[in-house]
Formats: structure tokens, C-alpha cells, sequence
């Protein structure tokens, strides 16, 4: 069942989009839905992961 909400999220989110970046897209359906019950404070949490991640892999 995973599997399949993983492939709807990919293809109707990112739909036309190559598979180079195929796995930032499940690891993005990854974290969502480890954090689907999570609703006080994800906000913050969010900002946090962002402000202490690497800078993005790819050109704009």
C-alpha cells in the first residue's frame, strides 16, 4: 500500500518530471508520511531541517 501512495505521490506531484531526481521526490514521500500524524510543531521542525540542511544538490 506504501508503494502505491509513494508512485500517486510522485507521478501526480512531479508528473513530466526525469528520473534524475526520482529519489529526492520518495525521500521527500518518505519524510511526509513518517510525519503524517505529527501536527503540533511541524512547522518549526520543518524550518529547523531546512535552515541546518546542505545547500541543494542541483542548478536552479
Amino acid at each position: 500500500m506504501v508503494i502505491s501512495l509513494a508512485k500517486t505521490f510522485i507521478d501526480g506531484t512531479y508528473h513530466g518530471r526525469g528520473r534524475a531526481r526520482r529519489q529526492l521526490y520518495l525521500e521527500e514521500f518518505v519524510y511526509r508520511f513518517n510525519r503524517r500524524y505529527m501536527k503540533t510543531g511541524i512547522a518549526s521542525r520543518l524550518l529547523i531541517a531546512c535552515v541546518q540542511s546542505a545547500a541543494h544538490p542541483y542548478g536552479t
